[in-house]
C-alpha cells in the first residue's frame, strides 16, 4: 500500500518531498542496522512499515544513502538508554514529537504502567496505528495526529496528557530542520506540556556546514537549519543539560565508525558540540 503522507509526491527517487520523507529514510537506516549479524539494537518493525508504504526504493538515490550512518545508529542507542533510565526513575509520560516511523513502544522493554504519546502529520499517525495493530506495545500507546506548525504551542496535545504525572519530551530528528527561532519556541511550549526532562539531538555547526553541501539540494522543502554552539544553547529557553553524549564520541564507542582511530584531536573538536542531549527544565526562567 502507498501512502501520501498529505504532500504531493514527486515520484523520484533522488529527492526527498517533504519534511515526512525523511521518516523512511531513517527507518531504512535501522532496518539496515536489524539485518546486520550482530546488530547494535533491533527494530524488526522497521520493515513491516517500509513494506506497508510500498516505498521499496524511495529515497536510495540520495547521496551517501548507502554510506555508514553512524551519527544517526549512534543516537538511537543513546536514546534507548536514556529512557529505559529515565522509565526506571519514574517517567511515566513521553510524548515523542515527529515520532515518523519509530517503534519503540514496541521495542523497548517499557514499563505497562507508562502512556507514550506517538505525534507527527495526521496522515502519517493513521498509517502507522493502522499498520501496527496486529502488535503488541510494552506500555500504554497513543496516536495523535498534529501538524506542529499549525499548533506551535501544542495546546491540543496538552490537553490530551495527564497532569501530575512525571513527563519527558523526545525530539529525535526534528531539531536539524528547524530554525534557531522555532526551537526556541518549541521549549517554551514543551515546557507548556509540564515536562521536566526534553531528549533531543543536534548536529555540531561544523558539520552542518558540510551536510548542508551535500544534501540541502536533495532535501527540498527540508533543508537542514540549526546547529547550536552545544548543549548550553538550551539554558536561554529555560533547559539546562544534565547529560551529553556527542555523536562522534558514541558512535566509536558502539563501534558505528570503520575508522579505529578514538583519540580526539583538534580537527575533531569541532564535531564533539553535537550530540544527544538530555535537558531537565530549568527552576527559574532564563
Amino acid at each position: 500500500m502507498s501512502i501520501n503522507f498529505g504532500h504531493t509526491v514527486s515520484g523520484r527517487k533522488d529527492q526527498i518531498s517533504h519534511i515526512s520523507d525523511t521518516a523512511i529514510w531513517i527507518a531504512r537506516y535501522r532496518q539496515k542496522e536489524t539485518r546486520k549479524k550482530n546488530p547494535v539494537f533491533t527494530d524488526p518493525l522497521a520493515s513491516i512499515l517500509l513494506d506497508a508504504l510500498g516505498e521499496k526504493g524511495k529515497l536510495e538515490n540520495l547521496p551517501g544513502a548507502h554510506q555508514q550512518p553512524w551519527p544517526i545508529l549512534a543516537r538511537t542507542i543513546v536514546i534507548d538508554e536514556l529512557i529505559n533510565h529515565l522509565v526506571e526513575q519514574g517517567v511515566k509520560q513521553w510524548v515523542n514529537l515527529a515520532s515518523g516511523l519509530d517503534t519503540r513502544p514496541y521495542r523497548l522493554p517499557l514499563d505497562e504502567e507508562v502512556d507514550w504519546w506517538d505525534v507527527d502529520f495526521s496522515n502519517l499517525i493513521a498509517f502507522k496505528e493502522e499498520t501496527l495493530k496486529p502488535y503488541q506495545a510494552h506500555c500504554r500507546i497513543h496516536y495523535f495526529g498534529c501538524d506542529l506548525r499549525l499548533d506551535p504551542t501544542l495546546s491540543k496535545l496538552k490537553q490530551q496528557l495527564k497532569p501530575g504525572v512525571p513527563t519527558a519530551v523526545l525530539t529525535e530528528g526534528l531539531l536539524l530542520y528547524l530554525e534557531a527561532q522555532t526551537v526556541k519556541d518549541l521549549g517554551v511550549a514543551i515546557a507548556s506540556l509540564n515536562a521536566s526532562h526534553w531528549i533531543c539531538d543536534f548536529v555540531a555547526s561544523k558539520a552542518l556546514g558540510t551536510l548542508r553541501k551535500k544534501w540541502n539540494s536533495q532535501l527540498g522543502p527540508a533543508p537542514m537549519e540549526f546547529a547550536p554552539s552545544g548543549p548550553d544553547w538550551f539554558c536561554k529557553v529555560g533547559w539546562n543539560p544534565q547529560s551529553f553524549f556527542p555523536h562522534l564520541l558514541s558512535a566509536d564507542h558502539y563501534g558505528f565508525r570503520k575508522s579505529s582511530a578514538t583519540r580526539v584531536t583538534k580537527s575533531r573538536a569541532d564535531y564533539l558540540k553535537g550530540g544527544v542531549a538530555h535537558l531537565v527544565k530549568a527552576t527559574k526562567a532564563p
